[in-house]
This record gives C-alpha cells, structure tokens and sequence, in this order.
C-alpha cells in the first residue's frame, strides 16, 4: 500500500516536468521563429544575403586591378626608359655637347679664330655621363611613359590612380626603380571607403647604370688615337661584361684650315708708270714717254692671317648587349610604339660619338687680306 502511494506520487512528479518542459519548449520555439522572422525584416528591407560580403571583395579586387596595372606600367616604363637612355648615349634630353646623326656627342673639340687656331673642348666642365647623370635621366625618360599609362587607365577607369609620387629613386649597384605614392587609391560605395597607397620596385634585367660607367670609360681612352689604335681597343674589350662594341666604325677624318689674325700687312696695287723718256721734248716742250712699265704702288695696309690645317675625326659608337636566349643575339626590352600603338621588343643598344681635333701648326701658312688691291 505504500509502495502505491510513491508510485502515485512519483507519476505526478513526472506530470509537472513533462508540462514544464512543454511550456520551455514553446516558448524557445517561439523566440526562434521572433528572431528569424526579425532577420528576414532586415534582410528583404536592405540587401540580399551575401551582397555587403560581395561588395567588399569587389572593392578589393577594383583595389587589386589598380595596383596591378601601376606595377605592370611601371616595369613597361622602366623598360622603354632603358631603351630610349641607350640610344640617347644616357641623357635624358639635349647632351651638353650636341650630337649627330643620333649620337649624343661624349667628346666634342672647337677650333676658332679667336682661340688662335688652338684646339678646345666645346664644354670644359666636359661631355661624359656620370653614374648620378645616368640616374637622373633614366628617372627623366621614366616619368612621361609612366604617367601615361596611369592618365589612359583613369581614363576607361572609374577607379582613379593618383599620380602623386615621392621622386623616384635609382637604387644604388642595380638598375631598380623605387616609386612610393603620396595619395592612396581610394575607393567609395555605400557603407565602405577604402583607400591604399600604390609603391613598386620594379628591377631591369640589365644594370644600364653599370653599362655606361664601363663604356663611359672605355670611351676616354679612344679620344685622340688613330683609328689603327682604336680598332685595337675596342677588339680586345669586345664581349668583356656581356658588352658587343661594333667594330664597324669608318671615323670620317675632315680637312680644313684654320685662320686667324697675326698682324698687318702691306696692300699695293698696279700702277702703269713711265720707265725711259725720249731725249728731247716735243713741239709742245714735253717730254714724251719712249718706254712704260707697271711697278707696285702702296695703296695702304691688310691683315695678315696665318693658316692652320686640321684633321677633324667624328667616331659613331654602337655597344650593344649580349643576350644568348634572343632571337637577335641581344638584349631586348619592351617599348610601346607610339605609330603602330603596340607593345614591341626592342634592342637595347649604347649609342654615343667622340669628336677631336688635330691642329698642323707646323704646316701654318700666312696670307694678307687687302680690302682693296693685294699684298705688295
């Protein structure tokens, strides 16, 4: 009977908890359906699931393009910039001593009256580039390539590439390019900014840098010699640092003379004069000439010059660089070409001449210029 009155008790305990458990269970049900039904109100009242996750890797990936495309037009600029500083004998722009026939001009002798005739460097401060000149104009022939290239992508872009840079810097012992944005990328949608700031380093498969200091000093060793010597130079350093010099050179050798003013001279001029009389006057008591002769007359003074001949040697250099793997033979840079308004491969190659000149004093000859009449 007792152990009836438990059995009973217990079978109510189990009543009371299954209700109580009922009841909780309604009421989680409940919050779960209050609170999917509350995420569905926010969902369909703004964006659809996964949108806000999409936009932002689209804002990166917009980001991403950008900064890819200033590191690919950086390395394209670098390339032409190395190209044109080649043919340009490494200036950026007019080379302090002219050139010809394309040929930046590293050595460039004068011969002038005024100087007497004496052979003179045109600029003494000198014509070579020097290793911080290569630097500078590499930069020089970097920049207007590569703005460019970012002015034609912000053209078709809407996102915009500001060209604000620190100065671009050459680094020391390679040929690289270190250019570091001052204004970032900046990339505004609803709810999301996102800026970054662009920086490159981008590196040349060839040091040009070290290529024109060596050529450079091969080149003053040239300046002066005959062509015999020359040839033997530049034969024996042929291929030395992966360097082809083209042997092919035929130095034009150009005469000329050189006058300048030495003093004054004596200018006479012909004049008919009577050299014997007949012996006894005329009818008229005159004395009648029997023999006439020309004698030279002082009319006044010219200037006297002395001549000078001079030999003038123009030396055109072409240093190309080897590059086994090319289908030339040499190294070959990517240039766009503003005719065809393509990218094509072109051969980087060291353009540069050496000008002198040999004075013959020992050959001078001296003449009078008379304004009027000649030299008695």
């Amino acid at each position: 009977m007792a152990n009836a009155n438990k059995l009973m008790q217990n079978k109510k305990g189990l009543d009371y908890y299954v209700a109580t458990i009922t009841i909780m269970a309604i009421f989680l049900l409940g919050f779960v359906v209050f609170s999917l039904f509350t995420k569905d109100y926010h969902l369909r009242s703004g964006l659809a699931l996964g949108s806000e996750q999409f936009r932002i890797l689209k804002t990166y990936a917009n980001a991403e393009k950008a900064l890819l495309f200033v590191d690919d037009s950086a390395r394209l600029a670098l390339e032409q910039a190395a190209v044109s500083y080649g043919k340009n004998g490494f200036f950026s722009s007019n080379p302090p001593c002219g050139g010809i026939n394309g040929h930046s001009y590293w050595a460039k002798d004068n011969i002038l009256p005024e100087n007497s005739c004496v052979p003179l460097p045109v600029n003494p401060s000198g014509c070579y580039p020097y290793e911080e000149t290569m630097k500078a104009s590499l930069i020089g022939l970097f920049t207007p390539p590569f703005s460019s290239f970012i002015s034609g992508f912000n053209e078709k872009s809407d996102v915009k590439v500001p060209f604000s840079y620190e100065p671009f810097e050459v680094k020391q012992g390679s040929t690289e390019i270190i250019g570091r944005a001052k204004e970032p990328v900046t990339i505004s949608m609803p709810n999301i900014k996102y800026g970054v700031k662009p920086s490159f380093t981008e590196k040349l498969g060839r040091d040009v840098v070290a290529d024109g200091n060596s050529i450079a000093a091969v080149a003053q060793s040239l300046v002066g010699n005959t062509e015999k010597d020359i040839r033997s130079v530049v034969s024996s350093i042929d291929g030395m640092s992966g360097l082809d010099w083209d042997e092919n050179f035929p130095p034009p050798k150009k005469s000329y003379t050189c006058d300048y003013p030495t003093g004054t001279c004596s200018c006479c001029r012909l004049e008919e004069v009577c050299s014997e009389y007949k012996p006894e006057p005329n009818e008229k008591g005159e004395f009648v000439c029997k023999k006439k002769k020309f004698v030279d007359v002082l009319i006044g003074t010219g200037v006297e010059y002395t001549g000078v001949p001079y030999d003038e040697f123009d030396v055109l250099m072409s240093v190309k660089v080897n590059d086994p793997v090319s289908p030339t033979g040499h190294k070959r840079f990517f240039v766009y070409d503003e005719a065809t308004k393509k990218v094509v491969l072109k051969e980087l190659d060291y353009n540069f001449a050496l000008n002198w000149i040999e004075a013959h004093p020992e050959d001078a000859k001296r003449s009078c210029v008379c304004s009027s009449g000649y030299e008695c």
